[in-house]
């Protein structure tokens, strides 16, 4: 797990899992499906919207419950960047 500091935004139970506080979610990016906890705020974001229709092209909605897009991790981070999440505050995206 990765973590800048102790203001988390995801804290490990017991047997490896991770409760994810309010206000953000898991997303899995890439063919390895690294996972990154971000901000559900980030969604409505114009860049993500199409990271998310791009993901519904390949995926459909038949993907189970988790959220993975199909892009690499760089393009993700961008995205990430332009969105707001990586510029306000670095610690908010983790990957695990």
């Amino acid at each position: 797990m990765y973590d800048e500091d102790e203001g988390e935004t995801s804290q490990m139970l017991p047997k490896g899992i991770f409760q994810i506080q309010k206000g953000h979610l898991v997303v899995y990016v890439g063919d390895d499906c690294k996972r990154f906890v971000i901000k559900v705020g980030t969604l409505s974001h114009p860049l993500f919207q199409a990271l998310l229709e791009h993901a519904e092209e390949v995926f459909g909605f038949s993907n189970g419950s988790k959220l993975h897009i199909p892009c690499s991790e760089n393009i993700f981070l961008h995205v990430l960047h332009n969105a707001g999440d990586l510029a306000q505050d670095r610690r908010l995206v983790h990957c695990f």
